[in-house]
């Protein structure tokens, strides 16, 4: 029971923290459809190689939990 309890407040934190992220960085920055709806790799890297990059930062923010579990 306590490891579901903790998995829900870990995700519970991590949508906290991306809502509050977007509403601080509202002015003078781009709206959360443009940062959700659009990809430019304009890191000098190839847009595969940038957009498999990208998909990292999701799996860091998830592992979490799964070291919880085990």
């Amino acid at each position: 029971m306590r490891q579901t309890i903790t998995i829900f407040w870990v995700f519970a934190a991590v949508i906290i923290i991306v809502v509050c992220t977007l509403k601080l960085a509202r002015n003078g920055r781009h709206t959360a459809a443009y940062v959700f709806g659009n990809f430019e790799p304009s890191t000098g890297w190839t847009p595969g190689w940038s957009f498999f990059i990208g998909l990292l930062h999701a799996a860091y923010t998830t592992s979490a939990t799964g070291m919880i579990i085990s």
